[in-house]
């Protein structure tokens, strides 16, 4: 994807507006502030739509293309997924999650 290719081994720098609407967080940033500041247990908001529908849609892709790196934990503890190498991470998901 070509969005992949503009955004991803760059790290932080490149959360730009290729994967943040960074103009709808600045949005949400003013008109949430007091609400923002008030919040229980902790401050905190719950924003829509600010990472682009492009980038969840491949971050999801690259999730089903590696899936058979994941290991499968389903024990009286626990149940889960796991996976612990990087490498395994598509591009979007290292850029996204990782860095």
């Amino acid at each position: 994807m070509n969005l992949c290719k503009k955004t991803c081994g760059h790290g932080a720098i490149m959360l730009s507006n290729n994967i943040i609407d960074f103009e709808k967080l600045e949005q949400l940033g003013k008109s949430q502030a007091s609400a923002y500041q008030t919040a229980s247990p902790y401050p905190h908001f719950v924003g829509d739509d600010i990472f682009k529908e492009e980038v969840l849609d491949t971050i999801l892709e690259e999730f089903e293309v590696s899936e058979k790196n994941f290991f499968s934990f389903d024990t009286k503890y626990e149940k889960k997924l796991q996976m612990n190498k990087e490498e395994h991470f598509g591009p979007m998901r290292s850029t996204f999650f990782i860095n």
